[in-house]
């Protein structure tokens, strides 16, 4: 999601519309020091000013439309800045992408709207709410890509810069070709490391562990491990 062209041409599929893409943050930090804190997978900006934020989840653990309420809450307060009227804030999609049916509809994209009961009109606040599941397949451009996520193919050509950027990683020399077990377990490592270090930044600001833990997706175990053997595992 870092490179914005692969961005784009992911979003670009999932909104079915073109996005071209200003500025992508990922694992974007939210900060409520006087609750609860959110790490949002991506963050990004389009050449219209809208925002675009995507959240990847793996867990059915909870119930996920609160907690893009949640997700839609903090992010709408960090863009308003004081002073400023609740007009200037921007079109704001909230795109949540999971392995399992949130709705369990057996839908593979569920697009919510606020309507007027009385009349059936839609009531446009700027919100767009969007849930995609990998584990429902059609024959769709759509289907296809949500499958390619779950199952990333580096001779996987289909889909445009998206394709291009996986290929880079996979196969070229600067990145992990011939990758073997010691890199890969390298790289795991390297990823925990960088979760623990944000969840010590975030005890700093005493945002409780278990609230820390369920942001950046980390169980306490692995978390306690890395921390007593932090030095060791260190491999700067």
């Amino acid at each position: 999601m870092k490179d914005k062209a692969a961005c784009g041409y992911f979003l670009s599929i999932l909104l079915g519309k073109p996005v071209t893409v200003l500025r992508v943050e990922t694992q974007y930090t939210i900060r409520n020091l006087p609750s609860h804190s959110v790490v949002l997978d991506a963050l990004v900006q389009d050449e219209n000013g809208a925002i675009i934020e995507v959240e990847v989840q793996k867990l059915d653990n909870d119930y996920h439309p609160r907690r893009v309420r949640y997700i839609q809450s903090a992010v709408d307060w960090s863009l308003l800045e004081k002073g400023s009227k609740y007009q200037d804030l921007p079109e704001l999609y909230l795109i949540f992408i999971s392995r399992f049916d949130v709705f369990k509809k057996s839908k593979i994209k569920y697009e919510i709207d606020r309507i007027i009961r009385e009349t059936g009109d839609i009531a446009d606040n700027g919100i767009h709410e969007i849930y995609f599941s990998t584990n429902i397949k059609d024959d769709s451009q759509l289907s296809e890509l949500l499958q390619y996520m779950n199952n990333i193919n580096a001779d996987d050509m289909r889909f445009g810069a998206l394709s291009e950027v996986v290929k880079f990683q996979k196969r070229t020399e600067k990145w992990v070709e011939g990758m073997s077990e010691a890199v890969i377990k390298y790289a795991e490592n390297r990823t925990i490391l960088s979760k623990v270090k944000i969840i010590g930044n975030m005890l700093k600001k005493n945002i409780p562990l278990n609230e820390a833990l369920e942001m950046t997706d980390l169980d306490k175990q692995t978390y306690e491990k890395y921390t007593a053997t932090e030095g060791s595992q260190n491999t700067e």
